[in-house]
Parts: structure tokens; C-alpha cells; sequence
């Protein structure tokens, strides 16, 4: 089936997901940026994955990892995530894929950082209701503004290489942090 955009063309209960989806995203971004983070993982199902940045390196496998990783990067900082303009269709029998537009502010002691782009979210039908299966994070443009000494460092070393021979995890974050997949207009 076609990509369908909101109000979606009628397939046997896509009003009726459509609504139900909407609310598990909008749910995400709110617990997201509440810091709640046992209603946030209990949006996913158990073994979700989530990617940020193109590498398979960057794919994080199960709700608590998932959990984990964001409350970690997230612990100091106040954000602000937006989604709209979902794009719907059906990813098989249970499953629904979904491109949302978003927009996110993530401001910490360190930095700030501003991104656009899309999330490519995929949902499963559980007895508990529809769940996020795997999410995926496409950049279409993002900025950090260092808010330190230590961070302008931190972004010169990453720029020049350093960061990687020094720390690779560190090097790998802030490049997935950073990563802008998508060109202008274009869409995953």
C-alpha cells in the first residue's frame, strides 16, 4: 500500500490506528520531556530498537536499554519534542509504519542543540494496545551551540578527529547526536 498522509485514504481500521498511534507519539513526547521515564519505555514493546545516526552501531536493542541510554544522555537536560504530519501505512499484518516530521531543543548545562528532520517509528498491535516497535531518528538539519570552554573543546576535538582516538564512545554519541542524513526536502 502507498504512503498515506493525514486524513489517510480508508483501509479496514486506519481511522481507528491512525488515532491510536497519534496518541502513543504524542504520549512519547510528553513522558520524553517530562522525564517519566517508566511510562515512556512502557510505550515500547519489550525487544524495540531505536536508532539514532546511520550506523548499525547506533542501534540500541530493548526497551530498558533504550530506557537506559536516554535517560543517561538526557539526566540534566530540558527539552522539547514536537511531532506532526504523520504518514501512515501498513507494515504488515499488526504493524503500521509511521513518518513523522519533528522538531526537538535539547538544552543542557553544556550545549544547545536544535534539530529537524523525521522519525520513522514502527508500531505493533500488543494486548496492551498499539506499542512502538523500532524508531528510527533521520536529521535533515541540526545545530549545537556550546554553552563552556569544555564543550567548544569537546565539538573542536570531535571535529578534528581527536575525540575518536582518545574516547570512541564519546566520539560515536556526539557524531549521532550531530548526524544529518537527509538532504533539504528529502524525506525517509
Amino acid at each position: 500500500m502507498p504512503r498515506q498522509s493525514y486524513p489517510p485514504a480508508v483501509w479496514d481500521g486506519t481511522t481507528e490506528v491512525l488515532e491510536n498511534v497519534v496518541d502513543v507519539k504524542s504520549r512519547y513526547c510528553r513522558h520524553l520531556d517530562a522525564k517519566d521515564w517508566g511510562r515512556w519505555a512502557a510505550l515500547f514493546v519489550p525487544d524495540a530498537t531505536m536508532q539514532i545516526g546511520p550506523s548499525s552501531d547506533a542501534i540500541v536493542r530493548g526497551r530498558d536499554a533504550i530506557r537506559d541510554l536516554v535517560a543517561a544522555q538526557l539526566r540534566k537536560a530540558t527539552t522539547l519534542h514536537e511531532v506532526r504530519d504523520p504518514e501512515l501505512r501498513e507494515d504488515g499484518p499488526g504493524h503500521v509504519r509511521i513518518v513523522w516530521r519533528m522538531r526537538d531543543r535539547v538544552e543542557s548545562p553544556l550545549y544547545l542543540l536544535e534539530g529537524t528532520g523525521f522519525y520513522e517509528d514502527v508500531y505493533a498491535r500488543t494486548p496492551e494496545g498499539w506499542r512502538i516497535a523500532s524508531l528510527r531518528l533521520h536529521r535533515s538539519k541540526v545545530s549545537m551551540t556550546p554553552k563552556t570552554l569544555v564543550m567548544k573543546t569537546v565539538l573542536s576535538a570531535h571535529r578534528s578527529g581527536w575525540l575518536r582516538r582518545v574516547s570512541p564512545d564519546a566520539d560515536r554519541t556526539l557524531g549521532q547526536a550531530l548526524h544529518v542524513g537527509l538532504r533539504p526536502g528529502q524525506r525517509p
